[in-house]
């Protein structure tokens, strides 16, 4: 199982082939700017950042916010709204196009609940112009919602390092602490499952250890 991670861990570096038009990436900063408003007025409680969404809150808040269900690079294709019933809010709904899942098991296509619109945003437009990403998810009641409601949304660059865009400035170094791309979620993962205690459960070699070792100083 070490060894299907860091063979995920590289595959996702890879990405996805194409990138947004002008116009996407247009619709997709004034859905970040949209996003970072929300995020400055009312900062989220947790989790409230990367290493977060991976393992979890440390105590007292490990209860309520255990890490996400499932980890997944790729990009996404498309959007619709929906109104929230509840809330009156439009919802948007976005189609997400699996690359390669990190944590889980979800492969090809899965519509996911990434918060509410921004007022004058081409959703569908918006969300393709997000490129190539690692989303954070967990299942509310059979449905794929971002791991923190609004704001686990992880563009990549080339060279597969993480940006957080929807979260305030002042907030991005805290997000991002200690970990810079989709290999260190993967060793984030492999030290909570596999060295939580810090003695290895079984027989590894010099890149997995390499790879656990790095794990451990993240964590720590």
């Amino acid at each position: 199982m070490i060894a299907t991670a860091l063979a995920l861990a590289v595959a996702s570096l890879a990405g996805c082939s194409g990138g947004p038009s002008s116009e996407e990436i247009a619709a997709w900063r004034h859905f970040a700017d949209y996003r970072q408003s929300q995020n400055e007025a009312n900062p989220v409680a947790g989790p409230r950042s990367v290493k977060e969404y991976v393992l979890g809150a440390a105590p007292p808040y490990h209860t309520r916010y255990t890490g996400a269900d499932s980890i997944l690079t790729g990009k996404f294709t498309g959007a619709t709204t929906v109104v929230d019933p509840d809330t009156g809010t439009e919802e948007v709904m976005a189609t997400f196009s699996i690359h390669k899942p990190v944590m889980g098991q979800l492969t090809g296509e899965v519509v996911i609940d990434i918060g509410d619109a921004p007022p004058g945003v081409d959703v569908d437009q918006a969300v393709r112009g997000a490129g190539d990403a690692v989303v954070f998810l967990v299942n509310a009641d059979g449905t794929w919602t971002l791991a923190d409601g609004l704001y686990a949304i992880c563009p990549t660059n080339d060279e597969g390092r993480l940006s957080m865009p929807l979260v305030d400035p002042a907030a991005r170094s805290d997000y991002l602490a200690s970990v810079t791309d989709v290999a260190d979620i993967s060793a984030l993962l492999i030290a909570g499952a596999h060295d939580p205690g810090g003695i290895l459960d079984g027989g590894v070699n010099d890149q997995q250890q390499k790879a656990i070792d790095k794990a451990t100083d993240l964590v720590n």
